[in-house]
């Protein structure tokens, strides 16, 4: 081994090989082939740089879940994953279903659609589409001519215009009735409030307030009376039901004469008694003796305490 080989194997480099002899049987030692000179390289232009595709990344293989915890997890998220597509599954299914059903009436309108429109222009071609057979529509069209010759009868004729007649007449004499019950109705309401005005006027005294209401009473107790029959099935005399508005009116009085409004206003003192004058002198004079004016109180008239009781009925009014 040469001393170069040795030092080569040492620090691990190539040894150097010896240069190839040369022509003519020249050999050239290391020493002289360093001295040599080395021609100038010619150093190359700059390209464009080559596109470098970098490498994928190595992907980790999946890994088994863990154990424990993390596999729970996993399946408590499996079962609601299956949940939901089921979910997704029924919901899809209903969708399809009510498209297909829309899809349908679809086509059965535009069946019924055309099948009018047919039977506007030709009906024999119509009753065929519906599925009748030419027997069929024979036979249809036999009857009904069949049936149309029976009522252009002389006797047929006879028979609906005597029909006519009295349904007619029907119809005149339920009219007729109907008029002559709501003309009694109305006769029989009007007598009933001919009693109702005759009994408050009877005895004014005992019906002091509805006289002094007049027509408004009236009606009140008529409304008395077919409110009673409604809620009791009976019918009030006209008598009682004018007590029962008579006790009316006299309870609202009693109510209203509790009012600020409507209290007793204060009763004023009575004047002082004048002393007589003294007796005139036996003197004849020209002067004349004054008179004592009356102090007795004027009594309320029968006007008066109408238009104090208007007065009041205006202020607080009647609750029916």
């Amino acid at each position: 081994m040469s001393k170069a080989s040795a030092l080569a194997a040492a620090t691990g480099q190539p040894a150097p090989t010896a240069p190839a002899p040369a022509a003519g049987g020249l050999q050239v030692t290391p020493r002289q082939a360093a001295r040599i000179p080395v021609p100038p390289t010619k150093t190359p232009e700059p390209g464009p740089a080559p596109v470098v595709t970098p490498a994928p990344a190595p992907t980790d293989p999946p890994t088994a879940p863990a154990a424990g915890v993390d596999s729970d997890r996993f399946a408590h998220l499996a079962k609601k994953e299956v949940a939901l597509q089921k979910q997704r599954d029924e919901l899809k299914a209903k969708e399809e279903a009510v498209a297909k059903r829309q899809a349908e009436l679809e086509t059965i309108a535009s069946k019924f659609k055309g099948f009018e429109d047919l039977r506007q222009k030709d009906p024999i071609a119509a009753m065929k589409l519906a599925g009748f057979s030419d027997t069929d529509i024979f036979n249809f069209y036999a009857k009904a001519q069949e049936e149309q010759k029976a009522k252009d009868t002389p006797e047929a004729k006879a028979a609906a215009a005597a029909q006519a007649e009295i349904d007619k007449f029907r119809k005149e004499q339920a009219d007729r009735e109907a008029q002559q019950k709501a003309t009694a109705d109305a006769q029989t309401i009007q007598q009933f409030k001919t009693r109702i005005n005759q009994t408050i006027s009877k005895d004014k005294e005992k019906f002091e307030l509805c006289n002094f209401n007049g027509p408004s009473a009236e009606a009140l107790i008529y409304e008395t009376v077919e409110a009673y029959y409604k809620e009791n099935n009976e019918v009030l005399t006209p008598l009682e039901a004018a007590e029962m508005v008579e006790q009316y009116y006299e309870d609202q009085a009693k109510a209203m004469a509790g009012l600020k409004k409507l209290g007793a206003k204060p009763t004023e003192p009575p004047p002082a008694q004048q002393t007589p004058p003294p007796p005139p002198s036996k003197t004849l004079t020209n002067k004349v003796a004054p008179t004592v004016s009356s102090s007795i109180p004027v009594r309320e008239t029968r006007e008066q305490k109408r238009e104090r009781l208007i007065n009041e009925i205006k202020t607080n009014g009647l609750r029916k």
